[in-house]
């Protein structure tokens, strides 16, 4: 099942609206030699309503594994699905 089939029509500009992100702690391990790098994110998200999927920007990342941390303490282990044609990832 693609992006579209789960959320509705994607608009391919705009993440939807109800997962905001409003902190980013990055660490970026750069291989100049590689033109490469690795890294990882900590993305602090206000959430306006339940949902069960978070959709993220993805433009020629390579993401292999998520946690997702709730407030309350709980801390799930999400499954990444990239869509390339839109660069978008599915947790």
């Amino acid at each position: 099942m693609n992006l579209d089939e789960t959320l509705g029509s994607v608009d391919p500009y705009r993440l939807p609206r109800h997962v905001i992100p409003t902190r980013y702690d990055l660490r970026i391990e750069p291989d100049l030699t590689a033109a490469t790098f690795t890294g990882q994110a900590t993305i602090t998200l206000l959430i306006k309503q339940a949902t069960q999927i978070i959709l993220l920007n993805a433009v020629d990342l390579a993401i292999t594994s998520a946690v997702v941390d709730g407030s309350t303490g709980q801390r799930l282990t999400a499954t990444v699905e990239l869509e390339g044609s839109i660069q978008r990832a599915r947790l």
